[in-house]
């Protein structure tokens, strides 16, 4: 059975997912906004599923390989949109995984 957060996650990587869609180079700061939100709602617990860490760690990375792309096809006010969400989602994945 699947958590909140692996449903949020999985979707979020589908290809038609927020992140799917950015992998495509299309940015849609609304949806990845939500996510942010979505991680944001996560309660930490003393255990995590090896899938939710599969798919949660790397979003972060994602973005910054992402962001390069997207400098060439986006104004500078969504870069910047984007910079503030992804490091809100950077914070998220930290809580939710915690740092060494």
């Amino acid at each position: 059975m699947e958590s909140k957060l692996q449903t949020v996650l999985e979707a979020a990587w589908d290809l038609e997912g927020v992140l799917g869609r950015l992998r495509r180079r299309k940015l849609d700061l609304f949806a990845l906004r939500t996510l942010g939100e979505k991680l944001a709602e996560v309660e930490t617990a003393n255990s995590i599923r090896k899938r939710e860490v599969a798919l949660l760690w790397y979003v972060p990375l994602f973005l910054a390989w992402q962001r390069e792309h997207l400098e060439e096809l986006n104004p500078k006010t969504e870069l910047n949109e984007f910079d503030v969400i992804s490091n809100g989602i950077l914070t998220e994945t930290e809580r939710i995984l915690g740092v060494p």
